[in-house]
């Protein structure tokens, strides 16, 4: 998992502490629940333009993630919550490997990419 955080740190160089830190936090959270669910190889993606930054981990299972519900004194299931709450937007796409879980965070500040 360093190499990811280090991957998503560099990937976001010239973005404010807090992007990256977000970012890093999605990163952890995807990467996580892919490593725990399937036992094929796991890739990330990381682009961003002027107005967000898209995250997108490939793994070897087809079957979508889904939010379950947690209890307090649940050890795990929170991650995808997590990711769901800081993101602006995510989803999955079944690919002819699996799937990749993808989302998309919204930079702050005013202005607008044409």
């Amino acid at each position: 998992m360093p190499g990811r955080r280090r991957f998503a740190h560099d990937a976001l160089d010239g973005r404010d502490e807090n992007t990256v830190s977000l970012a890093m936090l999605i990163v952890n959270e995807l990467v996580s629940n892919a490593v725990r669910h399937t036992s094929g190889e796991v890739s990330l993606a990381i682009r961003s333009d002027a107005n967000e930054v898209h995250i997108s981990v490939d793994d070897a299972d087809p079957n979508p993630p889904r939010l379950i519900g947690i209890k307090a004194s649940t050890a795990y299931g929170r991650g995808l919550r997590i990711v769901d709450w800081l993101v602006d937007r995510w989803g999955s796409t079944v690919t002819d490997h699996g799937k990749t879980v993808w989302c998309v965070l919204r930079l702050p500040g005013d202005h607008v990419a044409p």
